[in-house]
């Protein structure tokens, strides 16, 4: 599981890493730096030190060759001239010791400055490179290095008889390590003063280049909890800045996205609660009950395409002997149509109780829309019969709706009653309707339905088609009104695939 981890704790973090890195690197050269230079120093001081004392001596040596020669004095060699000279002033010269070597290379006297004692040669002798400084040759001084010191070696020449020897010093490095010692603490004590500087510097500039982050990070935690009010303060004018005042301008978009969805969603829920109260209302004009009539069978039902559908049905017995059954197809779909069938399909189940005959309502009843559509170019199509129950007869009036079927019980071939048809109600207020009588035998089935039926699409667009509708009330003559308009439906449902497009509405009516 990956460890979580801040972006400021990160960014602390390596602005801290590349800092220290970047102080221990330069640390390390300064201190390398810093040793090589306290070395050299010490070298060159062991050397000018040397060079200065071998000119005191050799000022000494002079000194005492002239009064040698001033007062005559013999039987002193040049040899122990020097070794005298050397005794009488080694105090005097620089290093913890010195030595005296012979033109042979071998030690003829020590000087040991901690003890302030002179030994005797214990047998000791020069290096062959050392040996140079006794040969003549033109060498100021010999310089050997050792783990403890350094040794610095100059000619001592008695002018008397040209007697050459060596005096060597040896510089004890003590105190160049107490040098270096003290440069290793001076360089390390900074370098920690400088990490903890870069840690400060680090964190409090991690936390000024991060807090525009925790700002926006703040803002879209707050913004996700519903607070859509919040804005960010963008005081910076970089791209930290437009990001501010680009995330403020979303904030205030999102702010009215959502009013604007609150405010659609109580218009919708305005609408759907206006489209349920007229649904109800359209279901309420539908009949709860089909009239249970003695040598009739009736059966219905209407499925609206949306909440609200432009179909409607009805069936009604005015008086002992003759029963109304009207169909009717408002245009469009939705609340407009159901207003519409709804005014029409009131003013049809009034003047039917009336006794009126089927074309006198179609008028009236166009008169009434025409009057309320006006120009609106909507319009109701409608089908309106009325049966005598005793000598089955059955008046009919058409309104621009599709002629319902009869299928007898005796022949094959359907029957359209689609003789006359006037024009769709209210569409004009100049239009006439005629009755058609038909006589109807016992047996004979007539369906009545609206568009939805025969033109229902399946998915290439081929309709459903009254042949296939036809061909079904042939199979089932014998069943149950109910049962032949199931399997109707079932079949229609098949060919839709589910998906219904338009409002539908069979009545089948039955002789028995």
């Amino acid at each position: 599981m990956a460890k979580s981890t801040t972006f400021r704790a990160r960014l602390t973090w390596n602005i801290v890493l590349l800092s220290t890195g970047s102080l221990l690197f330069f640390s390390v050269a300064v201190l390398g730096t810093a040793v090589r230079t306290v070395r050299a120093h010490f070298e060159e001081m062991a050397v000018d030190s040397t060079l200065v004392s071998g000119r005191f001596l050799r000022q000494m040596q002079t000194m005492a060759d002239q009064q040698v020669s001033a007062h005559g004095v013999d039987g002193t060699s040049g040899k122990d001239s020097l070794k005298q000279t050397f005794l009488l002033n080694s105090r005097a010269l620089t290093g913890d010791r010195a030595f005296l070597f012979g033109e042979t290379g071998a030690l003829i006297s020590d000087f040991n400055r901690a003890s302030m004692s002179v030994n005797a040669g214990d047998g000791a002798r020069l290096s062959e490179g050392a040996i140079r400084l006794l040969s003549g040759e033109a060498v100021s001084h010999v310089s050997v290095r050792t783990n403890r010191g350094i040794w610095v070696g100059v000619p001592f020449v008695s002018h008397t008889d040209s007697t050459s020897i060596a005096v060597f010093l040896h510089y004890s490095m003590d105190d160049a390590r107490h040098l270096e010692t003290m440069t290793v603490v001076y360089v390390v004590s900074l370098a920690g003063l400088l990490g903890i500087l870069a840690v400060l510097i680090g964190t409090r500039l991690s936390r000024h280049l991060t807090e525009p982050l925790r700002a926006l990070h703040e803002a879209v935690n707050r913004i996700g909890g519903g607070k859509l009010a919040y804005r960010i303060e963008a005081g910076l004018q970089d791209e930290f800045g437009q990001i501010a005042e680009a995330f403020n301008q979303m904030a205030s978009s999102l702010q009215r996205y959502m009013k604007n969805v609150e405010t659609e969603a109580k218009r919708r829920e305005h609408l759907e609660s206006e489209f349920r109260i007229a649904s109800q209302l359209q279901q309420s004009l539908l009949p709860k009950k089909l009239p249970d009539v003695e040598g009739l069978e009736l059966s219905a039902l209407s499925l609206p395409a949306r909440e609200v559908g432009g179909d409607f049905y009805d069936a009604a017995v005015v008086n002992d002997r003759e029963i109304y059954i009207a169909i009717g197809d408002a245009t469009n779909k939705g609340l407009p149509a159901a207003i519409h069938i709804t005014e029409c399909a009131s003013a049809v189940r009034t003047l039917a109780r009336q006794g009126f005959s089927p074309a006198r309502i179609l008028l009236q009843v166009n008169t009434q829309l025409y009057e309320d559509l006006g120009e609106s170019c909507r319009f109701v199509t409608l089908f309106l019969a009325r049966l005598d129950l005793h000598t089955r007869t059955l008046t009919y009036s058409l309104a621009g709706h599709n002629p319902p079927v009869l299928v007898r019980k005796s022949t094959v071939e359907p029957i359209s009653l689609n003789r006359k048809s006037g024009l769709p109600l209210g569409l004009s207020d100049d239009v006439l309707f005629e009755d058609e009588t038909i006589q109807l035998l016992a047996g004979d089935m007539l369906l009545l339905y609206t568009d939805g039926l025969t033109e229902a699409p399946d998915q290439n667009g081929k309709m459903f088609g009254m042949e296939r509708v036809v061909h079904i009330l042939s199979e089932h003559q014998g069943s149950p009104v109910e049962s032949v308009l199931d399997s109707v439906l079932k079949q229609v449902k098949e060919h839709e695939c589910g998906d219904q497009m338009d409002d539908l509405t069979m009545l089948l009516a039955r002789l028995t």
